[in-house]
């Protein structure tokens, strides 16, 4: 079964090219680059739900996330920390907690 998105992922642009979707290997946190990848796969499926699917994400993304097909890492990563502050605590060395 091929199994496929619709529509794109945000692009990132960091210092030495593009991701599409997020990195936790760009972070300057090191607890991010070693256990943060549960944040930042919330993070893009959230994305991808309000952005296609009508979701309101106006009050986790900004309205560049929200619409822009590419972001820059600076604009990618303030959403990523108010995921992390407000909804998604990371826990080292486990990362993001699955349970709740």
């Amino acid at each position: 079964m091929d199994v496929q998105l619709r529509h794109p992922l945000c692009a990132v642009r960091y210092r030495d090219g593009i991701s599409f979707g997020g990195s936790q290997m760009q972070s300057l946190v090191p607890e991010m680059v070693r256990c943060g990848c549960g944040i930042v796969a919330a993070q893009e499926v959230l994305l991808y739900l309000c952005r296609y699917h009508g979701g309101n994400g106006a009050a986790l993304f900004s309205e560049e996330l929200l619409s822009a097909p590419d972001v820059s890492a600076e604009v990618y990563t303030r959403s990523l920390d108010r995921i992390r502050a407000r909804y998604l605590p990371l826990l080292p060395p486990i990362g993001v907690n699955g349970i709740g």
